[in-house]
């Protein structure tokens, strides 16, 4: 692991730090020197951590493995929704589902349903904590 910050580049979202159009981040776990936005709102993590990332085949099937340690699960999150979302900045309309519907981002990357009062930061909700392994195709 890295034991200090490379002044060239960005580790994690700071870069957006001097986005020239507004940007609304939240939710996020930040590990191994990875730092939030500035204005970043229920966020976490552990710079000390640095997850383990692989991926593998297995016959036909192909893996990603990951770590986490139990910083994933105390972000506050919520919904993604098209309330929450409001209107892009070029077309003024809203985000919406396409069927015209509203959107609201209540399943992980696997269908699951996703907690309505805490959902999980991240793509699989209630991952745990240590090595987590999810089926890509």
């Amino acid at each position: 692991m890295p034991t200090k910050r490379d002044p060239l580049y960005k580790y994690g979202l700071d870069g957006f730090n001097t986005a020239v159009l507004e940007v609304w981040i939240s939710g996020n776990v930040y590990y191994n020197l990875a730092v939030p936005f500035r204005d970043e709102k229920n966020c976490g993590g552990n710079p000390k951590f640095k997850p383990v990332l692989e991926v593998t085949e297995e016959g036909e099937n192909v893996f990603l493995t990951y770590t986490l340690d139990a910083m994933a699960s105390v972000v506050k999150t919520q919904f993604v929704t098209t309330a929450l979302l409001g209107k892009a900045k070029m077309p003024k309309e809203g985000f919406e589902n396409p069927d015209g519907t509203p959107l609201k981002i209540d399943r992980d990357f696997l269908g699951q349903k996703r907690s309505e009062t805490a959902p999980s930061a991240g793509a699989i909700e209630n991952p745990g904590s240590g090595a987590v392994k999810l089926k890509v195709w």
